[in-house]
């Protein structure tokens, strides 16, 4: 799978819609995501609590099929 999920934390580059929700991920998942994003990966995270009964593979599937409709179009528009 070419897309993943991030929660951005203050020192890792990663965005989180709700403080508390830093504290789901461990030191090493924050370490993680940001050695990803530091290696060039885009990534997205959403916690259970923003899934709430969604599908996390559907939702997966999703969001890599949009998030390479979206690469297409933003690299079209970066080169113009």
């Amino acid at each position: 799978m070419t897309t993943s999920a991030t929660a951005n934390l203050l020192n890792t580059q990663t965005e989180v819609t709700d403080a508390d929700q830093s504290s789901l991920m461990s030191a090493t998942q924050k370490q993680a995501i940001a050695e990803l994003r530091d290696r060039g990966f885009a990534v997205v995270v959403f916690s259970p609590e923003e899934l709430g009964c969604v599908s996390r593979d559907r939702l997966e599937s999703r969001l890599v099929a949009d998030g390479n409709e979206h690469i297409e179009d933003i690299t079209e528009l970066e080169n113009n």
